[in-house]
């Protein structure tokens, strides 16, 4: 290039000298400036799509002159993963694929380096795949096992596995106590190394909404005041955490603090749009505030994606029903019922659900019977015992009622009593039916 004049020539220089800074701090091992700056602004809380923007044209300050230089390679990875954790365009496979090509190409410029694999570790770590986010951390530490940032992300990986092996028995717990002990031992493990850690607060938080379970939709006051008190906390200090919102919005729900239940859920659903389980609490708070119609549009949605777990069908399945069961469109409700039992055979609370709207809403006694049958093949809770005996009661006191033949109805009666001897209705119903034989 021919510099025409003195101030396109002092340009010129200009560029020369830029170029051979950032070279040279590639050769020397130093870091541009530029490249610290732009960091800086990705490490916020909550950059602004601004500060993104204004953390890209720093990075392209090294890469105009020079598209291999590593740190602008990496600088623009560590901007796709900035804009997964933020939520940038709500597109976090587009960036996870951007992210992806940059260090596909940085590491064939610098193979095996320790900087370029810890990236790869915390691109994959940011759409939630550890297997492979630890594997790049392990090759990382395998080249400098001094440094601490590959030892710091194979913790952390494994905390999030811990975290998520806790979870997994709280979303399936159906009233084990040793399983919310081995929860609890899991969160400690956490707790004991890293007590401010978020999946070990928060996990405590989730832990006393689950101690103060009663069954069915029931909780203690007491339990859900704790809960309450450590969630709070808890997300205030993690206020990125999706885990924390959700399980708030759940204990406001059941505290019947409904618009503070909402903001939980829409805050949940701000750091994490791609997760069903918010969209579930949004749709269980709307039940509750009679908003029906807006309920069902939010669960008819969740309906069309792929991704929902068996528990998340359950739940999508019983709010459903519910819903057409609140607006008196029995059939509907019925229907989702049975496809929640369909979808978990052997789930008392979905075989209890559905035994129970059987006996209120259609009177198919000998249908509840078989349901709750079936459940008892599985779980010898009092509550299937309980919904039994009502189911026979229901049937005798239909039979005498619609036939006057007290003869008939007596032997549902007394199994009633047998299934719950502590049932009054049944004995009540028993001693009416035996006055009538005369």
């Amino acid at each position: 290039m021919r510099c025409m004049n003195k101030g396109f020539r002092a340009i010129c220089v200009l560029a020369l000298l830029v170029t051979s800074t950032f070279a040279l701090a590639a050769v020397n091992g130093q870091i541009p400036q530029a490249y610290r700056d732009a960091i800086e602004i990705q490490n916020l809380r909550d950059p602004t799509p601004a500060q993104l923007n204004q953390s890209e044209r720093l990075l392209l300050s090294i890469g105009i002159n020079n598209p291999k230089d590593k740190y602008f390679l990496i600088g623009m990875a560590n901007l796709a993963i900035t804009k997964i954790r933020t939520h940038f365009d709500n597109e976090p496979s587009k960036w996870f694929q951007e992210g992806l090509k940059t260090l596909n190409k940085a590491n064939t410029v610098f193979p095996e380096d320790y900087e370029i694999l810890t990236t790869y570790s915390k691109l994959y770590l940011s759409v939630k795949k550890e297997d492979e986010a630890i594997e790049f951390a392990t090759r990382a530490k395998s080249i400098d096992s001094k440094r601490p940032e590959a030892h710091l992300l194979i913790q952390k990986i494994e905390n999030i596995r811990t975290y998520n092996a806790a979870l997994n028995l709280f979303e399936s717990y159906r009233g084990k106590t040793s399983d919310l002990n081995r929860a609890e031992r899991l969160l400690y493990s956490i707790g004991d190394v890293y007590p401010d850690s978020p999946y070990f607060l928060i996990g405590m938080g989730i832990l006393a909404y689950y101690r103060g379970y009663l069954g069915r939709d029931d909780y203690t006051p007491e339990a859900l005041n704790e809960s309450f008190r450590k969630l709070s906390r808890a997300s205030s200090q993690h206020p990125n955490f999706y885990d924390g919102y959700l399980y708030l919005g759940y204990v406001q729900n059941h505290k019947k603090l409904l618009n503070q239940a909402m903001t939980s859920a829409n805050r949940a659903i701000d750091i994490d749009a791609q997760d069903p389980r918010a969209y579930l609490l949004k749709a269980t708070i709307l039940y509750h505030q009679d908003e029906i119609d807006d309920s069902i549009k939010v669960l008819d949605q969740l309906q069309s994606r792929k991704d929902l777990s068996i528990e998340q069908k359950s739940t999508l399945y019983y709010w459903l029903a519910s819903n057409h069961r609140y607006a008196k469109r029995i059939g509907e409700a019925e229907m989702y019922y049975q496809m929640a039992v369909d979808n978990q055979p052997r789930d008392k609370w979905a075989l209890q659900n559905y035994a129970l709207f059987c006996i209120y809403e259609t009177g198919e006694y000998e249908q509840a019977i078989s349901l709750i049958n079936q459940s008892l093949l599985y779980d010898k809770t009092n509550s299937n015992y309980q919904i039994l005996a009502m189911a026979y009661d229901q049937k005798a006191t239909h039979i005498f009622v619609e036939t006057k033949d007290a003869r008939k109805a007596i032997p549902f009666f007394i199994k009633s009593i047998k299934a719950n001897p502590e049932y009054a209705k049944a004995y009540y119903g028993l001693g009416v039916a035996y006055s009538n034989l005369g």
